[in-house]
């Protein structure tokens, strides 16, 4: 405040604007700024007239006579003619460095210094110290890990991996600050709080949790803080995010290393698995559900996102948890649960969010593999409204996927596949519906997936059957948000 009275005063007295109005009624602040609306007064005969002529706003004379019983004795640095003298060329020169002090005091006292966003440490990282912890956190994400042996279900079982996972989650209260413009004009402060959980994956502090934890309609929340399993808080910073994947990655320095969690393997995972879900629901830290694997690649949305369905209680604060199995490996991550359902819960298999955050790392932005077609499934229904509308389809088939268009160009077309042809197996599985091929397509653009078709000849009009064609996908930028930091390790 008082930086910007000096600051105030000295335009004032530099170039004749007078300021408006403000909430400068308080002692001593009033008395500094009511000086200069006293003596700018002075500057000219009519100062009110001159500057309405320029389409400057001036303050009625009124509120200049009530204000000027501030001070009864001229203002030092006036610069117009008081008193019948002339500019003094000193006071001019004095109020040029006022105003260069009132800036830099101003700029000393607002500007946030660099080592309060990372606690004790401060970012002097080097760009080869960050390069090898991006290249790590690579490696743990690309990594495959195979389905461990079986262990026998003991009393302890559950107690055992929770105390390995437990200090390796954390809590996230994500904070976003904005300004709301009022019909009076006038504009206050927001804040809208999300809480979630997250896990450690790397000892500098990679954090990966769900991208709805951190993220407002804008982007990226302006304030984190994340709390350790000991209790201590501290400030993270997002490096990158998808929406679409629902997958962020956090950052949270410090100078001591953090105990992380393994990842483990989705996709060895089998239904009935016994699973074990840790989070922060309602800010009760450190929660702990037990359940099974209730099924495995559930498509809920028109996002192509596949879900574990489990039957461990998820609630709200759990999203971006992890969901272990019995050795403390993590399989998913919470994500969300049914509505006025009972035992009905979603995680992110972790085999497809290491997918997009390597991709975001990478690349910085999310990716799906596509081929270039639009399907339909073959059921019961759909083959008897077809084969009414004069589409002809093949005798013998039950089930499968109808190509009903090819882009010009794709990889599909390229493969020799056409609008009309029927998909009836990919890599050996059979194909029953759509979302059997986006699995068996897999997460990974640029893998070739071989097609088992059943193809109609334009000539004799006769069905033949096309096996193994190779179809190579291409990665299709979906979406991502990458935010590059000269604090981030990453």
């Amino acid at each position: 405040a008082v930086s910007s009275a000096v600051v105030q005063t000295a335009f004032c007295l530099m170039f004749r604007i007078v300021p408006m109005p403000s909430k400068c009624g308080r002692a001593p602040l009033g008395k500094f700024c009511s000086a200069s609306r006293v003596f700018i007064k002075n500057l000219s005969p009519s100062p009110s007239s001159s500057l309405r002529s320029r389409g400057r706003i001036f303050p009625p004379a009124s509120f200049i006579n009530t204000r000027s019983t501030a001070l009864s004795k001229p203002f030092p640095f006036s610069l117009g003619p008081v008193n019948g003298k002339k500019m003094n060329w000193k006071r001019f020169a004095t109020a040029c460095a006022t105003l260069v002090i009132g800036s830099t005091i101003g700029c000393s006292i607002t500007r946030e210094p660099a080592h309060a966003l990372s606690g004790n440490q401060s970012y002097s990282q080097t760009l080869e110290t960050d390069h090898a912890v991006r290249e790590e956190v690579q490696r743990i994400l690309g990594s495959s890990v195979p389905r461990r042996p079986a262990i026998p279900l003991t009393s302890d079982t559950v107690a055992d991996a929770a105390e390995k996972a437990l200090p390796a989650v954390v809590q996230i209260e994500a904070r976003q600050h904005s300004q709301e413009r009022h019909r009076y004009g006038r504009r206050m402060m927001s804040a809208q709080a999300n809480s979630g959980t997250g896990f450690i994956i790397h000892e500098s502090g990679v954090v990966l949790t769900n991208a709805h934890v951190v993220a407002d309609h804008e982007g990226f929340c302006s304030e984190l803080t994340i709390t350790m399993a000991n209790g201590e808080s501290k400030q993270g910073q997002v490096v990158a995010m998808s929406l679409e994947a629902d997958v962020a990655i956090l950052v949270v320095e410090s100078d001591q290393p953090f105990p992380t969690l393994p990842l483990g393997s989705s996709t060895a995972l089998k239904t009935g698995d016994f699973v074990i879900a840790i989070g922060s629901p309602v800010k009760l830290e450190k929660s702990v559900t037990t359940g099974v694997i209730s099924a495995k690649d559930r498509m809920l949305d028109q996002k192509n996102n596949k879900y574990i369905q489990t039957d461990a209680a998820i609630n709200a604060g759990n999203s971006g948890g992890p969901l272990i199995n019995v050795h403390g490996e993590v399989v998913g991550i919470n994500n969300m649960t049914a509505l006025d359902q009972q035992g009905i819960s979603f995680a992110i298999p972790i085999d497809d969010a290491k997918v997009a955050a390597q991709q975001l790392l990478t690349a910085g932005k999310f990716m799906r593999p596509f081929i270039g077609i639009s399907m339909l499934a073959l059921d019961p229904y759909n083959q008897a409204v077809l084969r009414q509308r004069g589409k002809l389809l093949p005798n013998n088939i039950s089930s499968g996927v109808l190509v009903a268009r090819v882009v010009l160009g794709s990889p599909a077309d390229k493969a020799g596949i056409c609008p009309g042809d029927v998909i009836i197996g990919i890599n050996g599985h059979h194909v029953r519906k759509s979302n059997d091929v986006l699995c068996a397509l897999g997460n990974e653009p640029g893998k070739t997936s071989y097609f088992n078709i059943w193809s109609q000849d334009s000539k004799s009009q006769t069905w033949k059957s096309k096996m193994n064609i190779p179809v190579t996908s291409v990665a299709q930028s979906i979406d991502g948000q990458v935010k590059h930091q000269k604090n981030s390790r990453l």
